[in-house]
């Protein structure tokens, strides 16, 4: 959803300008990013969008496009040294990991035993997340017993979160890293019958279908404005084509989501209802 959503607002600011766009998906695989960057580079873009799938890994395409003098914008995660980019457009996803850390406080009464479960490959943004969360709760009362166990969806997830709640039985909250992450999770939580809480980061369709129920163990969320995001590599993208200087980071504000709100952010993400 998130990508869906970012790549639709820049192609709707491109498109508009007479752009044609092309896309191509990596489904999470490093090298086939790199793979798939090899080969639009072939059909002589004027400039690449890039969302990395790993922030080293995806490097070899990056410096592949530097090598053909492609300009790069890259929405979500920075990269590791290596490949020189126009622009990085990111939530401020520090913040969002802040703000899921007070809402787990509040959820469970300002104190207890959490979990943290990040992405299984080094995102930037991601990382950021977890850096976030991990110095919002250095300033409540809740204690980080689990941070080692990592996944990459809501399918791995639900058997990853399960072996969390059984190595600790006091468990009162957990927080994952991606909203599918926290579908895992949450997943796990029903199958297993905890009564904790969960928050995430991002608002998918099906997240916010969990958010709406207020019967899930996931509860909350810091939803980026992914609209934002793509309107604005998108704007960037035109300048960057048209040889005007671009701000090198622009962050996009995150908004907590839970049930008291969801169908209005939804709405305001997707421009339909949630149903």
């Amino acid at each position: 959803d998130y990508t869906q959503q970012v790549v639709g607002a820049a192609s709707a600011i491109l498109e508009e300008a007479g752009a044609t766009i092309v896309t191509s998906d990596a489904a999470f695989d490093p090298a086939k990013q790199v793979t798939d960057i090899e080969n639009l580079l072939s059909q002589d873009p004027a400039l690449l969008i890039v969302f990395p799938v790993d922030q080293s890994a995806t490097v070899p395409g990056i410096q592949a496009a530097n090598r053909a003098g492609v300009p790069v914008v890259v929405v979500g995660s920075a990269l590791k040294e290596g490949g020189d980019v126009a622009s990085l457009v990111t939530a401020d996803n520090y913040e969002g990991g802040v703000v899921a850390a007070q809402a787990l406080s509040d959820l469970i009464g300002g104190e207890g035993e959490v979990a943290i479960v990040p992405y299984k490959f080094s995102l930037w943004h991601v990382d950021e997340r977890v850096r976030g969360f991990r110095d919002g709760v250095a300033c409540t009362d809740l204690i980080v017993v689990e941070d080692s166990q990592t996944c990459t969806n809501d399918t791995d997830c639900v058997g990853v979160f399960a072996d969390v709640l059984t190595a600790h039985p006091n468990l009162a909250g957990g927080f994952g890293a991606y909203d599918g992450i926290g579908r895992g999770m949450n997943a796990a939580a029903l199958q297993g019958g905890w009564d904790g809480a969960v928050v995430t980061h991002d608002l998918g369709q099906a997240t916010a279908q969990a958010l709406a129920l207020g019967t899930s163990a996931l509860q909350a969320t810091a939803s980026q404005e992914t609209l934002d995001q793509g309107t604005t590599a998108g704007n960037l993208a035109l300048k960057v084509m048209a040889g005007s200087e671009v701000p090198p980071l622009v962050f996009s504000p995150v908004t907590l989501v839970d049930n008291s709100n969801v169908f209005a952010e939804f709405e305001k993400l997707f421009g339909r209802p949630l149903e």
